[in-house]
């Protein structure tokens, strides 16, 4: 008995071991095949994102280098549009059209041309009897789910016009206004064949908005006056609406209807937060830029007057501590605002304003010394900015993101007050509080030297200057009590 006692206790032991070797080896079985599972898993994320990485980048790339193609067709359709119009102004004639070659000379054809992936549209619009704004559109496809496009915007004169002698311009008449009170502003509004200047004034015993027929510019009249019940900044014309920057608490933009030149009408008062002064404006189509002074409130502000009856905020950016926006003026290709301000740090503001419901600060210019920037105006590449001190900068904003000054020596000894382009894109016109001569014609025609043209006499400040491509006349708001408007001309 004994002995078969041990002998089952054996076997009992024997089988035990063989479950427990069994049982572990099937355990280590199945690890290591999920071991395997997960490894593979591992390798296969790997391979998938770096076949990923390498397939975005990839199509990083290429996307990339057909922008730059495109871009570099975009800006070869506007040379060939300045080629064509040195061959001849009248070769330019409003809408859309293609490029060809032909007898070894750019020509319009059609309403598109093909190169390779890319579809290329010039758009030609009248800017006046002078002028042309020319657009370059280059389309294409990146992908089957997304299109790409460029787009590059210019201005182009009859530079070849005989516009006179501007070095010894003149006064050819002037206006003396009711009352005493200053011209401070003045915008140009035409209809039809008619030319009417839009002068501004400082509050006083009579209006403060005055319209003057200037069709002929020796003989000047007042058709009309409206009392804005403030002192008015500036003035700008969008369409047949004149919109005034005033001092008014309940009322810094107002909006007056110049359909009927001989009777405008008040179209709508808006009143912004705060009692910051509006300083400055300017508009494109139906949108209005309103510059104020530096306050808690913003200083710039988009604004849409699609109903005149009832304008409204788009959107509103902060300048910063002091900055006022002093003076607006839009790039001639729309897509960027140029403010003029008192800033330290940076007398130049450029703002996007492409898309005018989210306007954002693209950048500032920081000008050597402390004096204001006071007046700006815009040409296709560059802005020239005056100062309080009568300096004047040229600076290339070609890169809106990075402006950089080309010049900077010319100086006209007075404070400079307002700034007009004119004489086919090559020339400014300059209002300034300069003794004797406030009246300047700068020549810029090459940037990094601009040069006096000439001055004229007016005897007491200028305020605001504007030049007229169709008249070839500068008209001029001014502080004299005797002439708060004049005409100049060439010789």
């Amino acid at each position: 008995m004994p002995m078969k006692r041990e002998q089952l206790q054996s076997t009992r032991k024997a089988w035990s071991a063989i479950r427990v070797h069994s049982f572990t080896s099937g355990f280590y079985r199945g690890f290591s095949l999920v071991e395997v599972i997960l490894s593979s898993a591992v390798f296969v994320l790997l391979i998938t994102a770096l076949v990923g990485a390498y397939l975005y980048g990839q199509e990083a790339t290429v996307f990339a280098g057909n922008r730059a193609r495109s871009v570099m067709l975009a800006e070869e359709g506007l040379e060939a549009v300045r080629n064509i119009r040195d061959a001849g102004f009248s070769n330019l004639t409003g809408g859309i059209f293609g490029l060809i070659i032909s007898d070894n000379q750019w020509d319009l054809s059609g309403s598109s041309d093909v190169s390779d992936i890319f579809t290329r549209q010039l758009v030609i619009s009248a800017v006046d009897t002078g002028r042309i704004h020319a657009t370059s559109n280059v389309t294409w496809q990146q992908n089957p789910q997304r299109n790409g496009e460029v787009s590059l915007i210019t201005r182009f004169s009859d530079w070849a016009r005989n516009f006179g002698n501007w070095g010894v311009a003149t006064q050819e008449a002037t206006l003396d206004l009711s009352t005493t009170d200053n011209g401070n502003e003045i915008a140009l509004y035409t209809t039809g064949s008619a030319t009417y200047a839009i002068v501004v004034r400082t509050r006083g015993l009579a209006s403060e908005l005055y319209v003057i027929d200037v069709s002929i510019p020796a003989s000047p009249v007042v058709v009309s006056n409206v009392e804005i019940g403030a002192t008015v900044n500036d003035v700008a014309v969008c369409g047949n609406y004149a919109v005034v920057a005033t001092v008014a608490n309940s009322g810094e933009l107002q909006v007056i209807n110049l359909t009927t030149p001989s009777a405008p009408l008040i179209a709508s008062v808006f009143n912004l937060t705060g009692g910051a002064n509006a300083l400055s404006v300017v508009c494109t189509g139906t949108t209005v830029f309103l510059g104020r002074a530096a306050s808690a409130q913003y200083e710039l502000y988009a604004i849409t007057i699609a109903d005149p009856l009832a304008p409204s905020i788009l959107s509103s950016l902060e300048l910063g501590t002091n900055a006022d926006a002093a003076k607006v003026v839009l790039a001639q290709n729309g897509q960027y605002l140029y403010i003029a301000s008192p800033v330290n740090s940076g007398e130049l503001f450029i703002v996007s304003t492409s898309s005018p419901s989210s306007i954002f600060l693209t950048s500032t210019f920081d000008a050597s010394g402390g004096s204001d920037g006071t007046a700006v105006t815009a040409f296709s590449t560059y802005a020239v900015l005056g100062r309080a001190d009568g300096n004047i900068l040229v600076i290339d904003v070609s890169i809106p993101a990075g402006p950089t000054l080309i010049s900077s020596a010319l100086d006209i000894g007075g404070n400079i007050q307002d700034m007009a382009m004119g004489i086919g894109d090559s020339s400014v016109f300059i209002a300034s509080n300069t003794a004797d001569t406030p009246t300047f014609i700068i020549d810029v025609i090459t940037p990094a030297s601009p040069a006096i043209l000439g001055s004229v006499a007016y005897g007491e400040d200028t305020k605001g200057i504007v030049w007229d491509y169709n008249l070839n006349r500068a008209f001029i708001a001014g502080t004299s009590n005797t002439a708060e408007f004049a005409v100049l001309t060439s010789n």
